[in-house]
C-alpha cells in the first residue's frame, strides 16, 4: 500500500502500529497489524515510498509505503 500524503515522520515510525500512536492516529494501523498477524502475515513501513520490490519507482507516490506479506493459502 502506498499513498501520496506527507509520509510518516522519522520520530513516529517506531510506534506507528501502537494503538493511538499520535494526535492524528486513530489506531487504524494497529487494527491492520492485528488482522495481518492473526493470519500469519507481517506488515511494515518500507523505507522509500514510490519504490517497489522490483526497483520500479513512481515519483507521484511520495507518501507512506506499507508492505503486507501474507502466507499463501
Amino acid at each position: 500500500m502506498v499513498d501520496d500524503g506527507p509520509g510518516i515522520p522519522e520520530g513516529q515510525r517506531d510506534r506507528i502500529f501502537d494503538p493511538r500512536a499520535g494526535d492524528t492516529h486513530g489506531g487504524g494501523l494497529h487494527l491492520v497489524e492485528t488482522l495481518v498477524t492473526s493470519f500469519g502475515g507481517d506488515i511494515y513501513l518500507a523505507d522509500t515510498a514510490g519504490k517497489t520490490d522490483l526497483g520500479l519507482t513512481n515519483p507521484d507516490l511520495d507518501g507512506a509505503h506499507f508492505v503486507v506479506e501474507l502466507p499463501r493459502a
